[in-house]
């Protein structure tokens, strides 16, 4: 996941992280399958998930797309070393390779990636902008990068968000503020909500040559 706050979420470590994630991994299917599903029509050669945690994402990633080259980062050494044997096939194949980094410190070329993910993230990072300026640089042009979360302000959810940005440290943040910052960036931005299920997905597409 990201940076650590206290909470085997935000920084998975020892027996209480595995659980975290096998927890993450089997609570966040549905979402992860939703979100994954408004990129139809993408076809990635190159995916990079930030706070990539026990991996479901790369793995989900790796069937929908099965010539792709999937790389992850996560702020956690244990969540890594999970994410690698959730994908073991993956790591021996050669179509994964996993890297120990921060959101805002991403050790990869600009312009590396076709698709950029992040899921379940961005909430604990220090500085998300700074985050979205990493993920926007290392987006090829012609690609496109996704913030997703199972939680966003919402009236209907305030009091479950609340106890869990009281628990878990969460910081959320309105779709249309991190739509802005992705914008700014240079990419053409769309929010895809579930309302009823206090979901989003914020997608930036970043135009040929830019």
């Amino acid at each position: 996941m990201e940076e650590g706050n206290g909470s085997p979420y935000s920084n998975p470590q020892g027996e209480e992280g595995r659980r975290a994630m096998e927890s993450m991994n089997e609570h966040h299917l549905p979402l992860t399958e939703w979100a994954l599903g408004e990129l139809d029509g993408i076809v990635p050669d190159r995916v990079l998930d930030v706070g990539c945690g026990g991996g479901l994402a790369l793995s989900m990633a790796s069937r929908l797309w099965p010539r792709s080259v999937l790389h992850g980062v996560d702020i956690s050494a244990d969540a890594l070393a999970y994410c690698a044997e959730q994908n073991r096939d993956l790591m021996e194949s050669g179509r994964l390779e996993l890297v120990q980094a921060s959101a805002d410190a991403l050790p990869f070329d600009s312009g590396s990636f076709d698709l950029v993910l992040s899921f379940e993230s961005y909430f604990f990072w220090k500085d998300v902008g700074a985050g979205i300026e990493e993920m926007a640089r290392v987006t090829a042009p012609g690609g496109t990068m996704m913030i997703v979360s199972e939680s966003y302000p919402h009236p209907d959810f305030s009091a479950r968000n609340d106890e869990n940005s009281r628990i878990h440290g969460l910081t959320l943040m309105e779709p249309d503020d991190i739509a802005d910052l992705i914008a700014l960036e240079g990419f053409e931005t769309d929010v895809r909500l579930v309302e009823g299920r206090n979901w989003m997905a914020v997608l930036g597409d970043r135009m040929g040559g830019v």
